[in-house]
């Protein structure tokens, strides 16, 4: 993804991708931190490592290319600048021949450190974002999404579908950092309530190459998304805990809820880890809705102990 942004002049943070593990210390030395360091081919979040110091660097270095945490086939690394600016994702949909924004949206990553680095999970999104401007959507799309495309074409992919960017703005300008061709969660919980044409049509505009006639409106409305998990999540995830409250808040006004790691059991909602339910609210701004969510969260959502049918200690 880095070398296509590269060749088509898609701004992204410079890089250098390495399989020398003494070429890469010696470039580390000389570009100096904040730098970002990537496993090349692992989708781990464990594989991304940002270094403050020279000792961070070549210890994450040392644990990708000598170690071999993430496995042999895993030691070439990418060395990227860490750009300082305001994060935003911003997702598009592509039939192969147009390329349409859909929305924007903030995430809210939740760092964890463990023996092997740093573990990022998305715990909460809102969209739409303040930063995002009719002047800074355009650039994005004329500078990033639009070139991505055409870049596709060259290289003979005729793509059909997502494509879901992380950006930094930095001084100003877009750079492209990560993207995936997916929506992903809870980042999809979060911007669906604000469509309103239905999904499935839209996804037939993309099968049948007539996004270009496809109006996408989306509702004036701020939608913000709480998800509820284990309490050590993602280093321990406790199974087996009864989540109440769920019939109470389907009735509520502007408010919905997506399940993720539960299971229906004797007509419990039982939590089997992770990321139990996500609470999502809309209002008329990002202050109302964050305090529908946080209120069903607080005084509707509770939970008891950990379910067992022998009613032993269970998992």
């Amino acid at each position: 993804m880095k070398n296509l942004m590269r060749q088509y002049r898609i701004p992204t943070p410079e890089y250098k991708v390495f399989t020398s593990y003494l070429h890469a210390q010696d470039y580390i030395r000389l570009k100096g931190p904040p730098l970002v360091i990537k496993s090349d081919s692992s989708l781990d979040n464990h594989s991304v490592f940002t270094a403050f110091t020279i000792e961070d660097a070549m210890n994450a270095l040392s644990m990708i290319m000598k170690e071999g945490i993430f496995g042999e086939a895993d030691k070439r690394i990418i060395v990227e600048e860490s750009l300082q600016g305001e994060k935003v994702s911003f997702v598009t949909v592509t039939d192969g021949h147009t390329i349409a924004p859909l929305t924007d949206l903030y995430k809210y990553e939740d760092t964890v450190k463990d023996e092997r680095g740093l573990d990022v999970t998305v715990m909460g999104a809102y969209s739409p974002t303040a930063i995002m401007t009719m002047e800074l959507r355009n650039m994005i799309m004329k500078r990033i999404m639009e070139p991505l495309l055409k870049a596709l074409k060259s290289e003979d992919i005729h793509y059909k579908g997502l494509l879901f960017a992380d950006l930094i703005c930095a001084q100003k300008r877009p750079y492209l950092f990560e993207l995936q061709c997916c929506l992903r969660d809870p980042e999809t919980q979060t911007i669906l309530p604000r469509l309103k044409k239905d999904f499935i049509d839209l996804a037939f505009s993309v099968i049948e190459e007539r996004l270009s006639d496809t109006k996408i409106d989306w509702k004036e409305k701020t939608s913000l998304c709480i998800v509820v998990s284990s309490r050590n999540y993602p280093q321990e995830d406790k199974r087996g805990i009864i989540i109440h409250g769920i019939e109470k808040i389907k009735s509520m006004k502007d408010i919905l809820v997506f399940y993720g790691g539960i299971s229906l059991t004797d007509d419990k909602i039982v939590a089997v880890g992770g990321r139990g339910i996500s609470i999502i609210a809309t209002g008329k701004d990002i202050q109302e809705a964050k305090k529908n969510a946080y209120n069903v969260v607080s005084t509707s959502i509770h939970v008891s102990k950990i379910y067992n049918k022998r009613n032993t200690t269970g998992k």
